[in-house]
């Protein structure tokens, strides 16, 4: 279940980011933006890819990867608000999913170093 709700929660923050990545300049739609947008959907592929598979390392690797994907997305996201592309608004409500995003994947990582 909670790997669900952390799939959930990846899912709602790659759209939440697709949808500000509208409001960036012409001049970033293949920069900036798009690799931000890419790292919000790495990043809940990873999850979902550490769903399916079996192998513990295999599932841990997936999980870092996660967890890494993250940490570069709050860098990005970071620095679209302090470039003007993205409100304040629209700001916090990201950067509330990722913490709660994080927070999860943090869990799961801490699960998964008792269970290994």
């Amino acid at each position: 279940m909670e790997a669900f709700a952390l799939s959930q929660k990846l899912e709602d923050l790659a759209v939440e980011v697709h949808q500000a990545m509208q409001s960036y300049p012409k001049s970033e739609k293949y920069g900036l933006a798009k690799e931000t947008d890419l790292c919000s959907i790495r990043a809940a592929a990873m999850v979902a890819r550490a769903n399916k598979v079996s192998n513990f390392r295999e599932k841990r690797e997936c999980i870092d990867k996660a967890d890494l994907e993250l940490a570069t997305l709050k860098i990005m996201i970071r620095l679209g608000s302090r470039l003007k592309y993205i409100s304040n608004g629209r700001y916090g409500v990201i950067a509330g999913l990722v913490v709660e995003a994080g927070k999860m994947i943090g869990g799961w990582i801490k699960s998964a170093a008792l269970k290994g």
